[in-house]
Order: structure tokens, then sequence, then C-alpha cells
């Protein structure tokens, strides 16, 4: 059976269905090489298998190569089947087919063994292979992604032993959103996976920021105190309409309020009271959060343009709060779904802001 599989192989090789995407392999013809004992032969393969396992260990090392004794070896297509493993673990093994560029072989023998050689190339801007992690778990993948965030690293490269196929770049952009005060700018996210198929892949995410990391780390030390300082500011009062008007007072009272688009969200707010409608709802929601206030954002339209606004509950009663709508308020405005005049959203999303025993009422505009 091995002979059989070993000849549909080579016959693959020869019609060209063995020629590789990111690298190539080579070979030369067979030489004598004296016994050394400086070249010791650190590896015996008997099949096929074996081969591809030894070739994978040499790669997981990040090895430039290796002889492997091949005396034992019971294929009777010795040179295809080398060539076979070479396209197999550059095709299909997730280290190899991120890293390596290109191997290459000889034949041989070492006094009286038949042996190969191989040379690995790699490609000049992969990391260590040895420091790639490798995580089991949907919630270890996510971590390391957090923290990359957290730091604002411009790239990350994992392994996955059961890869799904996950919206890394939708996942990010989520946490951005409900994290404005830990994510000062959401990067934009490249993926790229290897191989393009099989149970366990490697990842590779690149995060482009339009502001350098240093400013990022700096806008951080900036944002958190501030950010906890809304806290503190309503942490002592018990009841929570008062909880709320003052966490809203927090937010608009610290400077003149700009409705202008940022790429730094949180940080603009703070800072200079720059935001559009999504980063102060998505703000306020984390702050209220923060202070074990249920708090929604909104995603919808006002006068038929994107917008973006809250659902807070406060004592069991759900009501729309838009805090651009009074930002020059000093009370916290509330709103039934009734009042919304002018603004459109997918009921089936949020909770629905009606009066007790869905009486209407008329409140003060």
């Amino acid at each position: 059976m091995k002979k059989i599989f070993a000849l549909l192989l080579a016959v693959c090789c020869l019609a060209g269905c063995g020629s590789l995407g990111k690298g190539s392999y080579s070979s030369s013809k067979p030489h004598a090489t004296p016994p050394s004992a400086s070249e010791p032969l650190h590896t015996s393969v008997k099949d096929y298998y074996s081969l591809c396992q030894a070739l994978k260990s040499l790669v997981h090392s990040q090895s430039a190569g290796d002889k492997i004794s091949l005396s034992e070896y019971r294929g009777a297509l010795l040179e295809d089947d080398i060539r076979a493993a070479i396209d197999y673990v550059m095709r299909y093994d997730a280290l190899a087919a991120y890293a390596v560029e290109k191997i290459s072989f000889q034949l041989g023998e070492i006094g009286n063994h038949k042996a190969v050689s191989f040379r690995i190339s790699y490609h000049h801007n992969r990391p260590n292979l040895r420091t790639i992690p490798y995580v089991h778990t949907t919630k270890q993948t996510f971590e390391l992604i957090r923290t990359a965030l957290l730091d604002f690293e411009t790239s990350l490269v994992f392994r996955m032993d059961n890869y799904s196929d996950d919206d890394f770049a939708l996942w990010v952009e989520a946490y951005a959103d409900e994290n404005p005060h830990l994510i000062m700018e959401r990067p934009l996210v490249t993926v790229n996976i290897f191989p393009e198929t099989g149970k366990e892949r490697l990842v590779e995410l690149a995060f482009t920021y339009q502001t350098n990391r240093e400013t990022l780390r700096e806008m951080a030390e900036y944002v958190e105190p501030v950010f906890q300082a809304s806290r503190l500011n309503v942490i002592a009062e018990e009841q929570e309409s008062v909880r709320f008007s003052l966490m809203y007072n927090f937010l608009v009272e610290r400077t003149q309020i700009q409705v202008v688009p940022s790429i730094t969200p949180a940080y603009s707010i703070f800072r200079y009271g720059v935001g559009d409608s999504k980063a102060f709802a998505q703000l306020f929601a984390a702050m209220c959060r923060n202070a074990q206030l249920e708090c929604f954002v909104v995603s919808g339209t006002k006068d038929g343009q994107p917008y973006f606004w809250n659902i807070i509950c406060q004592d069991g009663m759900y009501y729309h709060v838009d805090i651009l709508r009074h930002s020059q308020n000093s009370d916290l405005v509330r709103y039934y779904d009734y009042q919304m005049v002018g603004y459109v959203w997918d009921f089936d999303d949020y909770p629905v802001c009606v009066p007790p025993n869905n009486i209407l009422q008329e409140v003060e505009n």
C-alpha cells in the first residue's frame, strides 16, 4: 500500500502539483560523504510518515538543516517520497507554511549508511518559531488579542490547534467599542491564516494605528484616572437616578462639547470635549458599567442620519438618554419610546422604554 501511495505522490510531483506557492525544493545527484564525528546522524526514518515528522521537527526547531539516516527506509521511490514530504510539510504544516521560504535536499551516504541532507531557509521577517504561543481555546485566543491591544502592539502571531473561522477583525472592533477607556484608537486589522486549510492553523494579525505607540500610551495614562474618577464620583450615592445624573454631569461639564469625529474618542472627549454621537454614547455606557449601572448603546438614525445614543435601566425602568441632545443642561433628561421623535432604531434589539402600566405621561423636553 505504501508503494502505491508513494507512486501516486511521485506522479503528482511529475505532473506539477508539487510546485509551491510560498517556497520551493531542490535536489542534487547522490554523492558519497565520508563518516565524520562532527556530522552525526540525529534522526533515522523508516517510512514516508516518519520522514514527514522528522522534517516537521526540523522546521519547528527553526533548524537550518540536518542529516537524516535512511539506512532502514522501506519506501521504494525514495527521492519522490522526499519531494512529496517537503511539499506536504510546506503546504499543510502551520509553522512551515508561515515561516519557510525554501527546503532543499541532497541524497548521499555517511559511511555505509544512506542519508539525506536537508537545508531550510526562512522568511527573514518571521519571529523565532519557538516563541509563538499555542492556544487551545477561544478564551485563550481572545485573551492574547486583548493583551496585544492593551499594549498597542502592531502585530500578533499564534497557533491554534483547533482552528475555527472566527472574525478576528470584528472581535477587535467590538472590544474597542465596549472599552473606549482602554483602547485609545481602534486599529485597522489585517488577518493572514497559514495554511489555507487544516485543523491546526497559524494566525498572523497586523494592527495599524494612525497614532504612534508612545503617544497612545500617554493618552491611556491620562484617560485611566479620569475614567476611574467618574466611578468614585457616584459610588457613594444609593439612588440610581442620582448616580446616572452625576455620571452625565461628570461627562458633559468637563469642557465645551464639540461634535466632531475623533480617532481617539475617550482621550478626545475627556481632554477636549471633542467627539461624535458614537464616541459619547460608548464612553457614557462604559462609565456607567464601571459604576455597576446598566446602560446600552443604541445604533440607529436621527433625522435620517446615522446616530448613536443610550438606553439606561433606572430602578427597573428603561429610558432613552441622548448625551448630545441636551449637553448644555445640568440635568440628565430621560425619554420614553414615544418621545423619540426623529429617531429610528430596531425595536427588537433593545429594551422597550415605556411608562409604568403603559400609560403615556408627558415629560418636559
